[in-house]
């Protein structure tokens, strides 16, 4: 859904559940000459509104990391992104996806 939704969007996905040893990236994707590591969060109780206790500073440090050791693997990006999908999946309604991208002025 949100590999989906991203495409739409333009972005180009080159992995999903991308590992670095025990840390886990949930898609890496490519938006024009950016690298995006995406961090993609489900719910079926709460409305998809970013919620920064959700979202640690330790997870950013991670999904960081994996962002700055793949960069050093590609020749086609030069900056380094990291961006959080909240998509809201209620019982009896029809989901909702928001994108926030840059988590770093939440953090």
């Amino acid at each position: 859904m949100a590999l989906a939704f991203l495409e739409k969007k333009g972005y180009k996905a080159l992995e999903q559940n991308r590992r670095l040893g025990h840390w886990e990236a949930d898609l890496v994707m490519k938006h024009g000459k950016t690298l995006v590591i995406v961090e993609v969060k489900t719910s079926t109780r709460r409305p998809a509104l970013f919620d920064p206790a959700r979202f640690s500073r330790a997870q950013y440090a991670r999904l960081l990391g994996i962002g700055s050791y793949v960069i050093k693997q590609r020749e086609d990006v030069d900056e380094l992104r990291i961006d959080l999908i909240l998509i809201h999946l209620p019982l009896n309604g029809t989901e909702q996806i928001a994108h926030y991208e840059d988590i770093s002025m939440y953090i």
